[in-house]
């Protein structure tokens, strides 16, 4: 076969509407991308992993994919735990895998952040605080932090802050609470599809009237997700090869 499967790699949650959220995600990268065969899969918690898509794959005759970390920031998950995945899967099924460069920090990122804001009724000079997973890497999250300043630069004259689930401080549940009547607050999810640690947010915050939670970034990241498929098919890019634990790779649950 000449097309090149795309596999979408994201952490996976107990979320019931996770996987297909993640699902319909890859739908849209594909047609982006020009309609290849688009996958997702899953590195925990949810099904199918990584080596059963590859099996499928192979079943229908390819022979090599390209798999696209659906990870914002450099943490644990995208240096160890996607390229351990990616060779695991490849050393089962004989399927050669190309691993793409995480999501990260791309342009269309921040701006579907401040879509999905809007949505949620970010208006004037409103305060966004950007609310991610967390992470033990204090370089994961400045890249969070990062990005909030980034968001505060796209509307100027405004502020944007980052807060975290787990691992990070501020937390976003502890900032919710705190709100006083008055008080304006948008929370940015910095998360791909629903799950367990964004849900946490909404049980911690008093009045929608003072905390807005945006939605997760849904197929508002298919963009991203096809420029690194395409990247990593284009000439000069990362050579077919076994990718090996621990090498360069970020998380988005």
């Amino acid at each position: 076969m000449t097309e090149t499967p795309l596999i979408g790699l994201a952490h996976g949650s107990r979320h019931p509407a996770t996987r297909a959220a993640v699902e319909e995600v890859m739908a849209r990268a594909s047609l982006l991308a020009g309609g290849v065969p688009a996958r997702a899969a899953f590195l925990d918690l949810t099904e199918p992993d990584l080596e059963t898509v590859c099996r499928d794959l192979v079943a229908a005759g390819h022979t090599q994919a390209v798999v696209v970390p659906l990870l914002f920031t450099n943490a644990y998950h995208a240096r160890v735990d996607t390229p351990q995945a990616v060779k695991r899967a490849e050393t089962a099924t004989g399927l050669r895998l190309r691993r793409a460069d995480i999501l990260g920090i791309d342009p269309s990122i921040a701006e579907g952040l401040l879509h999905r804001a809007r949505e949620a009724g970010l208006d004037g000079s409103d305060p966004i605080s950007l609310y991610a997973v967390g992470s033990s890497s204090a370089a994961a999250n400045e890249e969070v932090r990062e990005l909030a300043r980034d968001l505060a630069l796209r509307r100027p004259g405004t502020s944007a802050t980052a807060s975290f689930a787990t691992s990070a401080e501020p937390r976003g549940r502890d900032l919710a609470a705190a709100l006083e009547p008055g008080d304006r607050l948008v929370f940015a999810s910095l998360f791909l599809a629903p799950g367990t640690l964004l849900d946490t947010l909404h049980t911690a915050h008093p009045s929608p009237a003072r905390a807005r939670i945006a939605a997760p970034l849904g197929v508002l990241a298919a963009p991203a997700i096809a420029r690194r498929y395409l990247g990593a098919l284009s000439e000069g890019h990362n050579p077919w090869r076994h990718c090996p634990a621990g090498s360069a790779g970020s998380t988005a649950s």
